[in-house]
């Protein structure tokens, strides 16, 4: 016998995996205990001649081979003639926490039949109307009309495909939405009466005690009316009815997991909704388990200190207003704190700044216009207590302080990063990311080193972008927020390791083996003082250091302090880009700032197969202006990156595509032999130098490479690509001929120019017949032949070794010969 079974008070969730599961099994039978919650009673009553079921006295356990459990992992659960028994086989569809591994399928969802659906449309299987509208009822009823933390994009998924392929919304308003009996009325009037609450570290706990000499049904129905009604972080109803104690927990905070504490009582559940059902203790007993243990299910606060910006921008007590505009304009700040040395003396906002501005008073200084009467924070204020303190007063930054110093700022921005970054408790896991096994080791050390010194480090740059993408990359880079100089000197006198420092850009690298260095450097922030110049440094926080950077996909951190080792720091989502293949600039004057930024991302649109949004291509277009400012010198350093990828030709013709190739290069044109002529460049393997990778850009007009040649080498190869465009290509049909205008011409000119135009003749066989040739005849014997010392013998010498060139064969009687008829 095949067996599917769910707990005991059956919801609707639990219901619908019944009826899931049967489509996956269908040679299973259904198991329906006689306690059902009362809604589903009546759903069952309307809909019995749907679907059929067995019900408890009619289970055979000595017939049962292979048994089912959706919604819970435990068979005790379902039926007390299901304990302790062991079939041959357990498959077990749960969504909540702690499930053993067994075959089946086990994930953190918000309701259990949002797995089951999954696999029912994987499968395609037909669905018939009223089941998608009981499926979507466990949807809703497990996820709280999908407003539980718990609730994932998965359950949304599965709703949208319910809706799309029809549900009644009448049947789920029907039975989701169930009035409360007169007897439930009164229990809810009793826990609104009798209740008890407790603050701890920032989170409200609410808990209610009632006795019942009689058994009423759906006790979790009224608890959901009672929380919203009470407003705690977490409500507790703790209801003795006869000889049975009945407690449902609710949290609707992040921090307090109240699955955990039900656990304690032998019960389970969710984050968010978890309950308990006791018998043979005391009511008193069980309350106080709840008093003494509950702060155990509530989470550390999250501090100012872990989100805090610092370094802090500020303005010194003496500055003007003036001052404080200018820093505005260079670092986007809508205000700053005035301190005297580190000492807080009031805050001026850009607001207020602009006003006197106004006024006329841009030299006033800015103590007079500053708010001295500051709301501060110290680093050990819980976030909650903050943002409270944030909306209250309807301020845009809490300094922090410590030992009468500033340390450190919070603002509105630093608040909503926080608050919409977090996600919910049973989704954590891709907050961290798995490191290299060959540094782990060395950089969670590094960690610890970090807390002993107070400074706080993380992994930065390509490396974090090519671990999420799980390519290789031993280019360790690490950011400090303090100073990376100090910090790495510490670690060479721990480790006994060699530092090489560079103070002036407060960096250093840290030799770990011969093959191994890590690079540090301290926490920065550029500004441009006009478009393509180059930038300005000064030191900073991380999240500004990310700033910085080009794209989404690598402004992403990793923490490697001990408290948040490993995790993920993503502020403007470039793993999300990772997955959708984008690159995302950081903002919308990025390409403005820097042009180059435009040849790198093509770079990676190569390298990786991503695309720049359709937002970045419109930035690129824009940035024409700034392109036009910047050195060759800084193109030619890019443009040499560009080369080493190996889809640099397909970057050239990007840059055509988004109408920027003339404005990187001057003259520039991508025609239709451009593709032929880089095939050819790259099988004689001349892309090996960045200059000659450009010629096939210039085919049309050689002229203009003139403007963009920078070196010596550079220029000489343009001065002989231009010779050799002017040629008569035509009239020269042998090997002599050619030599006897390009013999003074570099290979690598040939080669090119043999890539680009159709000849008579091969320059490259030219080009290898010219480095084998022998020459039968010496300067000295013209001399004794009578030749005239100077320029004659080499013109004459010339003329033999075309002669040769057109004859291999030609022998040192038949050279003489020639000499002799040259001179007559």
């Amino acid at each position: 016998m095949k067996l599917i079974a769910t707990h005991k008070q059956t919801d609707f969730d639990g219901l619908a995996s019944l009826l899931a599961a049967k489509k996956l099994h269908p040679e299973a039978s259904i198991l329906l205990s006689g306690q059902l919650s009362p809604e589903v009673q009546q759903y069952v009553s309307l809909h019995r001649n749907n679907f059929s079921y067995i019900e408890e006295r009619e289970l055979r356990i000595d017939e049962l081979d292979q048994l089912i459990l959706v919604d819970t992992s435990d068979p005790a659960r379902c039926s007390n003639k299901l304990q302790d028994i062991h079939p041959l086989e357990t498959i077990i569809y749960d969504h909540h926490p702690n499930a053993p591994n067994a075959k089946g399928i086990v994930a953190m969802t918000g309701a259990c039949v949002t797995l089951l659906l999954e696999e029912i449309y994987k499968q395609n299987l037909t669905i018939e109307p009223w089941e998608r509208t009981l499926f979507a009822l466990g949807l809703y009823s497990d996820t709280g009309s999908f407003m539980f933390e718990s609730t994932t994009a998965r359950d949304v998924k599965m709703l949208n495909q319910l809706f799309t392929d029809g549900i009644s919304l009448l049947t789920v308003n029907q039975f989701h939405s169930q009035t409360l009996t007169e007897t439930q009325q009164h229990i809810l009037k009793r826990l609104l009466d009798h209740y008890e609450s407790i603050n701890h570290e920032g989170i409200s706990f609410v808990y209610s005690v009632i006795e019942l000499d009689q058994h009423v049904s759906n006790l979790s129905a009224i608890v959901e009316r009672w929380v919203p009604l009470i407003g705690g972080d977490g409500c507790i109803a703790i209801v003795k009815m006869k000889d049975t104690i009945f407690v449902v927990a609710r949290s609707s905070h992040e921090r307090f997991d109240v699955r955990t504490l039900m656990e304690l009582l032998g019960g389970g559940g969710h984050h968010a909704a978890a309950a308990a059902t006791i018998k043979d203790q005391s009511i008193e007993d069980v309350v106080d388990v709840i008093i003494q243990q509950y702060k155990s299910s509530i989470k550390s606060a999250t501090t100012v200190r872990q989100v805090m910006s610092t370094p802090v921008k500020t303005v010194a007590i003496d500055a003007t207003i003036d001052d404080v505009l200018q820093r505005s304009l260079r670092f986007g700040h809508s205000g700053f704190p005035v301190v005297d040395e580190d000492h807080l003396r009031g805050i001026i906002s850009v607001r207020d700044a602009n006003k006197a501005h106004h006024h006329g008073l841009g030299h006033a200084p800015v103590k007079g216009h500053m708010t001295e009467n500051v709301i501060t924070v110290t680093v050990d204020t819980a976030l909650e207590e903050a943002e409270t303190l944030i909306i209250h007063h309807d301020i845009g930054r809490l300094p922090i302080i410590e030992d009468d110093r500033l340390v450190g700022i919070l603002t509105r921005s630093d608040l909503l990063q926080s608050l919409y970054s977090r996600k919910p408790t049973e989704q954590k896991s891709d907050d961290c990311v798995q490191l290299p096994t060959f540094i782990q080791k060395d950089l969670e050390s590094l960690g610890s080193l970090a807390d002993d010194y107070g400074v706080r480090i993380y992994l930065v740059g390509g490396i974090v972008r090519d671990l999420l993408l799980e390519k290789a990359n031993d280019d360790i880079d690490i950011v400090v927020e303090g100073d990376a100089v100090q910090f790495a000197k510490f670690v060479g006198r721990s480790w006994e390791k060699e530092v090489v420092v560079h103070e002036s850009f407060q960096t250093a690298k840290l030799k770990i083996t011969d093959d191994l260095t890590i690079d540090l450097a301290t926490t920065r922030a550029e500004y441009y003082d006009h478009p393509s110049a180059l930038p300005q440094v000064i030191r900073t926080h991380l999240k500004e250091d990310m700033y910085r950077r080009d794209f989404t996909i690598n402004a992403m951190a990793i923490s490697l302090n001990h408290d948040s080792f490993m995790k993920l720091i993503d502020p403007f989502g470039g793993r999300r880009d990772l997955e959708k293949q984008l690159l995302r600039p950081l903002h919308n004057l990025s390409f403005i700032e820097d042009p180059t930024r435009i040849l790198r991302g093509l770079r990676f649109e190569g390298r990786f197969g991503f695309r720049l949004t359709d937002e970045a291509e419109r930035f690129a277009s824009d940035a024409k202006s700034a392109i036009s400012k910047l050195s060759f010198e800084r193109i030619g350093q890019e443009w040499a990156k560009v080369t080493q990828e190996k889809s640099y030709q397909r970057i050239a013709k990007r840059l055509d595509e988004l109408n920027l190739l003339t404005a990187f290069f001057p003259g520039a044109t991508y025609a239709s032999k451009v593709a032929s002529v880089y095939t050819c460049i790259a099988n004689e393997r001349l892309d090996e130098h960045p200059f000659f990778t450009l010629y096939p850009l210039y085919v049309q007009n050689v002229s203009s490479l003139q403007f963009i040649a920078k070196t010596k080498h550079e220029k000489r190869t343009t001065k002989e690509l231009i010779e050799l465009d002017h040629l008569d290509v035509q009239s020269l049909q042998t090997y002599g001929s050619w030599h006897e205008k390009t013999h003074h011409l570099q290979q690598s000119s040939l080669l090119l120019f043999n890539c680009a135009v159709s000849l008579p003749i091969s320059l490259k066989s030219y080009v290898t017949k010219r480095e084998h040739l022998d020459v039968r005849l010496r300067a000295e014997e013209l001399i004794e032949l009578g030749v005239q010392k100077g320029p004659e013998i080499s013109r004459q010498l010339l003329q033999l070794e075309c002669k040769q060139l057109d004859n291999p064969s030609l022998t040192k009687e038949e050279s003489i010969a020639f000499i002799k008829k040259l001179s007559l």
